[in-house]
């Protein structure tokens, strides 16, 4: 839970209300904590009667937006010189004239020599609700009065200040960073700018959409996954994911720049998986789309592993799967632009017709039916 730290209030003024009977002298001095008081020692101000209300307001809270409030605490200086004097009303309000929620006064009395007293906390609402908006206002602010329980009593008041405890929203600028087991969940968009590390035993999980701008990292055991319709996961610029875990789409994964899987996982799209420069796959692993794959640049699998495509499988550039493993085509044609290479122990088939041609204007340099009738060169 994060705080404002104690605000005092810029604006002070005073209210005449029904049945007051003594205005303040300097009520501005409330405005800070520096033995300059707002105080009334008139001669007239007896037992039972009252102050005009005390309006303290605009203390610029400055709570961020998107933030939760959870509670908010009010401090009152204050002390009695002759006769007697006792809080009378502690209100909060939002309009700046109107009485807000609880009243936290008790009646206590003054005390003969400065004190503080609290009102309020950091788990306290003071029975009403609160939005960023109304925290922040210039008319957010105290409204307080004072009582004489005393013949010729005299009251003093150094300053009323508040702080707001708030939590902050899920919306992450620079470095953001989860270390050890849990969770950092998002039930709609999660966004993370900069430097982000997810160490440890977890997930990064959003029900919505998660966007990654800059260099994105999950380190360990876990997992990042994006479900829903609109639950893309889009990655810009150096996006890795290192150890054994899964990077999981049911809908676009798009890497733009250079997207790497190292270690033991699988790459899956249950969609259409694009690929924008370098992509590669090391280890013991699986790229797999069942529905279209399609790579700009250079596409390399490296070790034990198997690449499929259920649907279109377009390369141009350089495509290559080198070590132990299969490079499948089970519908469709699997066209490849320029230099395409299998090397190694293993495969490289199509249940189909398939044929490799040149760019417009290029010729084939070579012709050998691999597969009678079913794979050209």
């Amino acid at each position: 839970m994060a705080d404002t730290g104690v605000k005092y209030p810029a604006t002070v003024s005073t209210i005449q209300e029904t049945g007051d009977d003594n205005d303040w002298t300097t009520p501005g001095n409330v405005g800070a904590d520096d033995a300059a008081y707002a105080s009334i020692t008139a001669a007239s101000f007896d037992a039972n009667d009252l102050s005009y209300l005390l309006r303290a307001t605009n203390p610029s809270m400055g709570v961020p937006a998107g933030a939760t409030i959870n509670g908010i605490l009010v401090e009152i200086e204050r002390h009695y010189a002759n006769g007697t004097v006792a809080d009378y009303d502690v209100c909060l309000t939002k309009d700046g004239t109107t009485r807000v929620g609880d009243d936290k006064s008790t009646g206590a009395a003054f005390p003969a020599t400065d004190a503080i007293t609290s009102f309020g906390g950091a788990t306290d609402l003071w029975g009403t609700t609160w939005t960023v908006d109304e925290i922040n206002a210039t008319t957010f602010g105290v409204l307080y009065k004072m009582q004489a329980t005393g013949a010729n009593a005299d009251g003093f008041v150094d300053f009323i200040r508040i702080t707001v405890y708030y939590t902050g929203a899920v919306t992450h600028y620079g470095v953001a960073t989860l270390s050890g087991i849990g969770t950092l969940a998002g039930i709609g968009a999660l966004i993370l700018t900069g430097l982000t590390t997810l160490a440890g035993t977890g997930a990064l999980a959003a029900i919505g959409q998660r966007i990654v701008t800059g260099l994105a990292t999950l380190a360990g055991i876990g997992s990042v996954v994006c479900i829903g319709t609109v639950g893309g996961i889009i990655q810009y610029g150096a996006a890795i994911l290192s150890g054994i875990g899964t990077v999981i789409g049911k809908a676009a994964i798009i890497f733009a720049g250079k997207a790497t899987i190292a270690g033991i996982g699988s790459l899956a799209v249950i969609g259409r998986g694009i690929f924008i420069g370098a992509t590669t796959l090391s280890g013991a692993g699986n790229l797999t789309t069942i529905g279209q794959r399609i790579v700009n640049g250079v596409a390399v699998l490296t070790g034990s592993g198997l690449l499929v495509t259920k649907g279109v499988g377009t390369f141009i550039g350089k495509a290559a799967l080198a070590g132990v493993g299969t490079l499948a085509a089970i519908l469709s044609k699997l066209p490849m632009y320029g230099k395409a290479a299998l090397s190694g122990i293993g495969a490289m088939s199509a249940i189909a017709k398939k044929k490799l041609v040149a760019p417009p204007g290029r010729e084939v340099k070579s012709y050998e039916p691999a597969v009678p009738g079913e794979l050209w060169y």
